[in-house]
């Protein structure tokens, strides 16, 4: 009979199956994998409510996606928090629809736990946040430049670097572009001759100017350049290190070096034992 054939389903299905009552919200029947993805008895499901399932602070979203369904204006509702007997949550995509059940409108829900699903791209939020993180704490930005199309793409923090914005147009040319230009032939030649010519990685310092506030800043620039089996560049990948306060610093130990044999007083260095090592040129 239909009734049998749908008992023989509703049983063996791979997700939970729950009937509830549109009005009263109350369950009418579960499966056995329900009873799994929940951890309650058949017994402990026949009086709970939807309410019983999910956490309270997430109560009034859930109910609100019950109605829609129950109006036919949703079909699935992704992502929802299930309240295990033990406490801990779940995560399910709830297909439902309202069907009639023994002359009775009921809402039939499938439960699919998508947990695992959850969880990965929970972890997987969490690494783009710690790269994002590590990146704009070292001021280092990362980037592709695919060769074929010639056309790169670069993370947050190497934008910010370059002060550009998302839309910007990023080709060989708009990269050179950036470049100061006293920097522009030195780095156009390096890259076709040293890096694309003779296969070497890239690895060079230069100055390039911010296309948002026209600050000239120094970057290292590190890459690596894939080929295909003809041995033709179709790639390269690698980062960009800001590296403007470093200069800075060392311009001004340079300063401080030389400051004994430029300065136009007299300077003059002593040791306990060995007396007078050294004189400037202005105290000779």
């Amino acid at each position: 009979t239909s009734e049998d054939n749908f008992r023989g389903i509703f049983e063996r299905a791979g997700d939970g199956i729950l009937l509830a009552d549109i009005k009263t919200r109350k369950f009418m029947l579960a499966n056995a994998r329900m009873c799994e993805i929940t951890g309650y008895s058949l017994q402990e499901l026949a009086i709970k409510s939807i309410p019983d399932l999910h956490p309270k602070d997430k109560l009034v979203y859930i109910l609100k996606q019950f109605n829609l369904q129950a109006e036919g204006k949703l079909l699935t509702a992704k992502d929802v928090p299930v309240l295990r007997k033990d406490k801990t949550i779940m995560y399910c995509d709830i297909t439902s629809k309202p069907i009639i059940y023994n002359n009775e409108n009921v809402m039939l829900g499938l439960f699919r736990d998508v947990t695992y699903r959850k969880n990965v791209e929970q972890k997987l939020k969490e690494s783009e946040y710690f790269f994002k993180e590590s990146q704009r704490v070292a001021n280092i930005g990362s980037y592709k430049f695919d060769l074929l199309t010639n056309t790169w793409t670069s993370s947050e923090v190497l934008d910010y670097i370059f002060g550009i914005e998302k839309e910007y147009q990023k080709t060989y040319m708009s990269w050179l572009e950036l470049v100061h230009p006293d920097d522009k032939k030195m780095m156009s030649l390096y890259f076709i001759n040293e890096v694309i010519g003779e296969h070497k990685r890239f690895d060079k310092e230069y100055r390039i100017v911010r296309k948002s506030d026209g600050e000239i800043r120094w970057v290292n620039g590190l890459g690596k350049v894939n080929y295909d089996a003809s041995n033709k560049a179709i790639s390269m990948y690698g980062t960009i290190l800001d590296i403007t306060e470093d200069k800075k610093s060392e311009k001004k130990t340079l300063w401080l070096a030389s400051f004994p044999t430029l300065s136009p007083h007299p300077v003059l260095e002593m040791e306990r034992k060995k007396g007078l090592v050294y004189i400037n040129p202005t105290a000779k």
